[in-house]
């Protein structure tokens, strides 16, 4: 079986509704047979930016990330 590699940004398309790629995400979620392939690094990044931001009450971060406008924070490099 072949493996393609899972990046932060396909795990908040399915994480966030309102993502443009959201829908993309779940349709190849659907059809994949390949086994998706992750780091540790990418599930922390994927957790602890937005629970980071929340704690500490940050509004902005410096990102061109739209997942971090989604989530309801600034993205100061758009």
């Amino acid at each position: 079986m072949s493996e393609i590699f899972a990046d932060t940004f396909y795990f908040l398309a399915l994480l966030s509704p309102s993502d443009k790629a959201s829908q993309r995400a779940w349709s190849i979620t659907a059809e994949q047979r390949s086994t998706l392939v992750t780091t540790a690094w990418v599930l922390t990044e994927l957790a602890n930016a937005f629970v980071v931001m929340r704690d500490r009450g940050i509004a902005g971060a410096l990102t061109g990330d739209r997942h971090f406008e989604q989530a309801g924070f600034r993205a100061l490099l758009k």
